[in-house]
Order: C-alpha cells, then sequence, then structure tokens
C-alpha cells in the first residue's frame, strides 16, 4: 500500500509541480495513523533551473467518504487562512478531495521540525515547565480573540444558547443506546441554560500539547485542524480533560491561570464543559469501537487495554462534577463492543 501511494503520489507531483523536472520521492514514510486519518513524512526531489533542490513535506491523508472530504477542506481552509494571518500553522502546498489522484483525499503541507510538545512535557522537570505552558496558552488565547472573518464570512448565531444547543444536539447521535452517556446528556441539557456564549470563537476543536510541534528554536506550530465556531471554553476544557486522561493533571492549574492572565478574564461554569468533553470523548471512543472494522480481536483487546486508564479518569470525573450514578470503565467499554 506504502509503495503504491508513493508512486501515485510521485505522479502527481510531477503534474502538480510543473515547474519543477525529474521529480522523484526518495522517502517516504508513515507517522501516524488512526481510524480518520493518516500521516506521512516524505522528501520531495527536483531540478530547478537545472539545480537539484528538495523539499520535507508532509501528506494527510483523510478517508475517501463524505466525511474525510469534509475535514479536508476544512483543515485545507484553516491552514491557508491562519497562515496568511501569520499563526503558526504549517503551509499548505496541495490539496484535493479527488480520490482519482492518489486514491484518497489529502492535504500537501510543510513539514515542521520539532517535537510533540505533549513529550517534552513529559520528560521536562517540573521547574522548567512554566516556559513551555505560556507560549501554548497564549496560542489558544491568540486563536480565541481572533476575528471570526479569518474563517467564515457569515455566521449566523441567534442568542446565546445556539451554540451549546448545536453541541449538545450533534451529542445526542453518539450516546442514543448507552444509558449511561445518555443521563449525562440529560444533565448537561437541564443546565444550559447556565452557559450562554457571549463571543463565540474560532475553536481548534482537539488542542493538546501533542497537536503541537515545539522546534529547537522553541517556536510552537499547531497541527491536525478540525476547526468549528463555538464557545471558546469548550477548548479550554477539552484540552484539560486531556491532560486529565493523560495523567497531567498536575499541569490545568497552571494552564487555567496562565489562560485567565494573559486573557484578563475568569472563566466561569468550565465544570459544565469538563463533562460535556468528557462525555463527548467517551462517545467518539464508543463509535471508534463499534465502527472501526480493524478494531477487531488483538486489536481491539490491545485498544481496550490502552483506552482502560483513561476512560476510568474520564468517567470519576464525569461523576464528581455531577453526581451522577457512572458505571466502571469496564463495563462501559464491554457495552460498547457488544
Amino acid at each position: 500500500m506504502t509503495t503504491e501511494l508513493q508512486s501515485r503520489l510521485r505522479v502527481y507531483c510531477y503534474v502538480k509541480f510543473d515547474q519543477f523536472d525529474e521529480v522523484e520521492i526518495p522517502t517516504f514514510t508513515m507517522l501516524a495513523t488512526n481510524p480518520e486519518s493518516s500521516v506521512y513524512a516524505f522528501t520531495l526531489q527536483y531540478l530547478r533551473d537545472g539545480q537539484p533542490e528538495s523539499q520535507s513535506l508532509i501528506l494527510k491523508t483523510f478517508q475517501d467518504d463524505m466525511y474525510g472530504k469534509d475535514r479536508t477542506l476544512k483543515e485545507r481552509h484553516a491552514l491557508k487562512n491562519l497562515h496568511f494571518r501569520g499563526y503558526p500553522v504549517p503551509r499548505p502546498l496541495a490539496s484535493e478531495t479527488d480520490a482519482n489522484h492518489i486514491g484518497v483525499p489529502f492535504i500537501i503541507m510543510e513539514q515542521i521540525p520539532g517535537r510533540l510538545l505533549g513529550e517534552v512535557l513529559k520528560e521536562a522537570p517540573p521547574a522548567q515547565r512554566p516556559a513551555l505552558i505560556t507560549p501554548f496558552v497564549q496560542l489558544l488565547v491568540d486563536l480565541h480573540n481572533m476575528n471570526l472573518k479569518a474563517l467564515v464570512d457569515n455566521l449566523i448565531v441567534k442568542d446565546d444558547y445556539t451554540l451549546i444547543k448545536r453541541e449538545l444536539y450533534n451529542l445526542k447521535g453518539l450516546v442514543d443506546g448507552h444509558d449511561a452517556l445518555t443521563s449525562v446528556l440529560g444533565w448537561l441539557t437541564a443546565r444550559r441554560d447556565t452557559v450562554p456564549c457571549k463571543r463565540p470563537s474560532i475553536n481548534h476543536r482537539d488542542f493538546h500539547p501533542w497537536n503541537v510541534l515545539i522546534g529547537e528554536n522553541g517556536r510552537q506550530t499547531v497541527i491536525d485542524w478540525g476547526w468549528q465556531i463555538s464557545d471558546r471554553r469548550y477548548d479550554l476544557a477539552w484540552l484539560i480533560t486531556k491532560l486529565h486522561r493523560e495523567g497531567l493533571g498536575d499541569l490545568n492549574p497552571l494552564i487555567l491561570e496562565e489562560y485567565q492572565r494573559l486573557d484578563d478574564v475568569t472563566v466561569e461554569q468550565l465544570d459544565y464543559f469538563e463533562v460535556l468533553a468528557n462525555l463527548r470523548w467517551l462517545a467518539n471512543v464508543g463509535r471508534e469501537i463499534q465502527t472501526n472494522p480493524a478494531l477487531q480481536n488483538g486489536s481491539r483487546a490491545q485498544m481496550r487495554t490502552g483506552l482502560l486508564p483513561m476512560a476510568t479518569r474520564s468517567i470519576h470525573q464525569i461523576a464528581e462534577q455531577t453526581g451522577l450514578d457512572m458505571p466502571t470503565a469496564e463495563n462501559l467499554l464491554d457495552e460498547f463492543t457488544v
């Protein structure tokens, strides 16, 4: 598969970048894969005016369905417009939603040298973490304060509750059939009037240190854009619950303190959005287990083992914040696999 993909990519680049001669792809390596997308690093080698040159690039592919095409268009839109505005994202070079080119929808972008910030934070002594956290949180504050016209021309929000109603409506289909998750959605729905959104913001929707690259110069770059216009508290809660699940919850007080300091705000009702973010994560886990054909037999068992501690933390946090009687992580994962 990789050989075929590499070959088709070379043909595409030969046609797309016709200003170059003798286009080749001498290196091609998979970096990451999940049910929704795969990421590859490759070298584009060519002649420009008779002189040899090369670029280190990234190929990100998506599933060949309507969801995959939509993700391609959304990520391309975000990278193009945010890069134009100077926000630190990889520069996009090409993208296609037509699978006839290389077999799947895809984006080609520049490769940013560096390491995932999440791994750097895990290794860093506690005394060094604040110096990494402040610029990281500044990225989130800058995104939330960006003019919405960076990504949307027109936004219709009827009232302060439109966005939270949309969040809850979109969750309904994901939690149907799971009593425990449905009860959490009911808890959120009963309290939605407590969380009006006075100022919609651009949300990354998966902002965390493993979606940020840090270079040798300390510059941080944000990747993996599934953006949406929403309440900024969702992004912040998603980050906080992600770190809690990953065992880095000790960073959360610093992150919240820095966010409020850098934006000169007091974040209210964040607990509500933490419940919402945990519910969304559990619902996504259930959907992946139930719909991904690759997660069978040994693969499914391996995934369950990796998910168990994270699901346990997520369920405990929901129970503490809502007072609801939640199942054990083992029982909930069993329910997903039926």
